[in-house]
């Protein structure tokens, strides 16, 4: 299945914005981590946390920029524009935000749901985006009108993730509460009024929800999907037949495409992310672990997998230069994961994610020893730390034992 050297992911560090205790050495509050999201040039990472906030942290430096405030309620989903100017979230207050990536300012509030909107998602223009609900249906929007574009009812109950192609903007995928994937095909138009949906396919096979999609940047045909089941599941849209998509459209059960089911998360799933070379799948679940999948129309299996938090995995994302894979859970940290060098994306220099020892042992020096008990990461020097000031931890001892290194499937039996 692979040697050390090529699958094992190192944790760098966490960041967190749990309130700790000086006295007690350990977290008096947990907040968590519920959505990340990274810009491309992998200098911005955005998290919502519990308390309705947004912190943009700064990854140059590891310290918070600034947290957004005005949300009402939960914010669900995180997503930056693909030129870096905007960033989205969407909420359980029914309200959709647009943000100014350089400032932090709101530029937008978008309202249109009846309910929760659990998801955003970009074209690849960076001009359109679409929301999903739990009141079932789909709003494509343009970022220079706080009124949406259209809206319809997409599926029969909450749609829970939504993505589109890298390279087409007409392709977008949906991921539904009622066990479906959908496929649609979206004409934007010369303008708002012309804006056109139509479904081109109903995937069926997942059983339950199924929270997250997305498309492989490097074959738009090849879809991930993942959820309640605890399977991650890979649909080849080459398979589909004009036959087969219009039988999966006429019946209200959609159509089970022939497809590959991976197994091993034990609990529901929440989130996945290609990598960018799309070589490589991450997902995160409720168990507490990531699993990292390689990527085949023909025949993906599994790299590697590792216990990563002490809290349901909410959210991933990979860098672009392939060094860092960071993930976001319910303990409230934001852990960043160095990739094995073999994944890097050739000609960028290695300076900010270390997989050597030695690159841990400077970190441990400088931010003295974290401890691992009872969940909570605990430390010799937090004294030195406001409690409700930023955290960047790094586990000791034991607990680097436990979560430093990806467990390789030719090691331990997947039980």
């Amino acid at each position: 299945m692979g040697s050390g050297a090529s699958s094992q992911f190192h944790l760098v560090f966490s960041l967190t914005t749990n309130r700790a205790d000086p006295i007690l050495n350990t977290y008096t509050e947990i907040f968590p981590v519920w959505s990340i999201a990274i810009t491309s040039n992998g200098k911005q990472l955005a998290a919502t946390t519990s308390d309705h906030k947004i912190h943009l942290w700064c990854l140059m430096t590891y310290k918070i920029l600034i947290s957004l405030t005005g949300h009402g309620d939960t914010v669900w989903h995180l997503q930056y524009s693909p030129d870096n100017r905007f960033l989205s979230s969407s909420s359980a207050d029914g309200t959709v935000r647009l943000w100014d990536v350089e400032s932090g300012f709101p530029v937008s509030i978008m309202r249109a749901h009846a309910n929760w909107v659990w998801c955003v998602a970009w074209t690849p223009c960076s001009r359109y985006f679409a929301t999903g609900g739990a009141d079932s249906r789909i709003f494509l929007w343009n970022t220079e009108s706080p009124l949406p574009m259209l809206g319809m009812q997409a599926h029969s109950k909450s749609i829970q993730s939504i993505a589109f192609s890298e390279r087409d903007s007409r392709k977008m995928i949906t991921g539904s509460a009622d066990s479906l994937v959908g496929i649609w095909k979206v004409d934007w138009g010369e303008s708002p009024s012309d804006c056109r949906i139509q479904l081109m396919a109903k995937l069926n096979g997942h059983v339950g929800c199924v929270n997250t999609i997305a498309v492989c940047p490097t074959n738009e045909n090849l879809i991930a999907s993942a959820g309640e089941d605890a399977t991650v599941r890979f649909w080849n849209l080459h398979d589909l037949t004009q036959n087969t998509a219009q039988k999966s459209c006429d019946s209200k059960d959609g159509y089970n495409l022939e497809h590959f089911i991976l197994h091993g998360h034990r609990e529901t799933i929440w989130c996945l992310a290609f990598s960018m070379t799309g070589k490589l799948l991450a997902t995160g679940s409720s168990d507490c672990s990531i699993r990292i999948w390689r990527v085949s129309a023909k025949q993906p299996s599994l790299l590697c997998f590792f216990r990563a938090h002490e809290g349901w995995v909410r959210s991933l994302c990979w860098t672009d230069d392939m060094q860092c894979l960071i993930s976001g859970a319910a303990d409230g940290l934001i852990s960043l994961w160095a990739v094995p060098k073999i994944y890097h994306k050739p000609g960028v220099p290695n300076f900010r994610y270390q997989t050597e020892i030695t690159g841990v042992q400077r970190c441990k020096q400088a931010m003295g020893r974290f401890l691992l008990k009872k969940g909570a990461v605990m430390s010799n020097n937090l004294a030195k730390l406001a409690p409700k000031e930023a955290i960047r931890s790094i586990p000791d001892g034991s607990a680097q034992a436990k979560y430093t290194t990806a467990t390789e499937v030719a090691a331990i039996e997947d039980r």
